[in-house]
């Protein structure tokens, strides 16, 4: 018989805490902010949660991390788009580098171009339109193309940091689940 090998979900919602702790200090904090746009670090903390959890529990630590941030550092009034983009990003990460695909360059540069661009660039644009334009998307191309060089610099940045984590904090550390061909699978 065929036993399936199963996580500890205590170890699994202690990670995802320590994941949401992570992106709430990125990107509360750590940030550098113009008057227009700001730039964080919180990916990280997606990429990180990715690797080690999978699509759904990412997505639900990048949801949750948007939550919390903006229950204890608000700067403005919640918008729940902003959520589902860092939702979808979360998401994107798991689906594109749990376990050994964060080894393989394709699959990060993927995830890179993929998460840049639809959650970062194109929805947050979405809406910002919606919010500051009362969904008028003629406002969309001309909200969306200074965006778009500091996006650049952000897909670079992921492709960079992903490699760099995966050798330093899951091969060193062997973080279980990550060297095998995903958490979620049978052994």
């Amino acid at each position: 018989m065929k036993t399936q090998k199963t996580t500890n979900p205590v170890r699994e919602i202690t990670f995802m805490g320590i994941m949401i702790a992570l992106n709430v200090i990125a990107v509360r904090f750590l940030s550098i902010e113009t008057p227009f746009m700001r730039v964080g670090f919180g990916f990280i903390a997606f990429f990180i949660s990715g690797m080690y959890l999978g699509p759904l529990r990412s997505g639900i630590v990048a949801a949750l991390a948007d939550l919390v941030g903006m229950a204890l550092f608000a700067k403005a009034q919640y918008f729940p788009g902003f959520t589902l983009s860092s939702f979808i990003a979360g998401t994107i990460a798991g689906a594109m580098l749990e376990g050994k695909k964060s080894k393989d360059l394709r699959w990060v540069i993927g995830y890179g171009i993929l998460s840049t661009l639809i959650a970062d660039t194109i929805l947050v644009t979405i809406w910002l339109v919606m919010i500051n334009h009362q969904g008028d998307l003629a406002f969309f191309i001309p909200r969306l193309l200074p965006r778009l060089p500091y996006q650049g610099v952000i897909t670079v940045l992921k492709i960079i940091l992903i490699p760099i984590f995966y050798r330093t904090v899951f091969v060193r550390l062997r973080v279980p689940g990550v060297e095998r061909p995903g958490i979620r699978e049978a052994a």
